[in-house]
């Protein structure tokens, strides 16, 4: 049986300084850099996925991309959030405005996930989660539509993990729970005893 014994090249180039035949060095392809189709700059792509191929650089291109784009629907909403991994253009937007830019404290999209039990156990993943300057560990779940399935299985985490400092930001915390109702998205969070905040993450969450 032959064995051949395979050596990687440091050399990045297209040329090697050794002889391949001798060393068996083959070359390994470099990543290729796509251009952003919103501000034109070279980015390396970390979305693609399957069907879905990374065509912008961030968020705020995701959001100028999406502008761009006509007809708009809901598929070709969810479509173009892929391209940076995110589930919604409401989430792109918010981080791109409130995310992105946040320097001064660490954030990151769907990193944890958490059981919790209903009949059944399932899982429940934050959007984003924030360590604050003063090195407190903070969820937000960003919302635009808080339907009744999402209360239940919000109210269900906060009862089994009550460790947790799960916080809502709302796209507009004035929204009615359900039609007909008095009670808004705000005024929910405050009786379930949840933090929240109306589009915007407020500078006291980054103390």
């Amino acid at each position: 049986m032959l064995l051949a014994r395979w050596l990687v090249c440091s050399n990045i180039s297209n040329t090697c300084a050794t002889d391949k035949l001798d060393s068996g060095c083959i070359e390994m392809p470099t990543k290729r850099k796509r251009r952003c189709k919103a501000c034109g700059k070279l980015f390396d792509p970390t979305y693609d996925k399957g069907k879905v191929k990374q065509l912008v650089c961030c968020n705020a291109c995701c959001a100028k991309y999406y502008d761009k784009q006509k007809p708009k629907s809901r598929r070709l909403a969810r479509e173009v959030s892929q391209m940076v991994g995110k589930r919604s253009m409401g989430e792109v937007r918010f981080d791109a405005d409130h995310i992105e830019n946040k320097r001064a404290v660490q954030a990151d999209y769907e990193p944890d996930s958490f059981v919790y039990t209903v009949e059944e156990t399932r899982t429940y993943t934050p959007d984003w989660r924030l360590i604050s300057r003063s090195g407190h560990t903070f969820y937000i779940e960003y919302k635009g539509v808080l339907d009744l399935e999402t209360r239940k299985k919000m109210v269900r985490v906060r009862d089994q993990h009550p460790d947790l400092d799960i916080r809502f930001v709302f796209q507009k915390a004035s929204n009615k729970i359900r039609k007909n109702s008095k009670t808004t998205y705000g005024m929910w969070a405050d009786k379930n005893g949840f933090d929240w905040a109306d589009n915007t993450i407020p500078a006291r969450w980054l103390k």
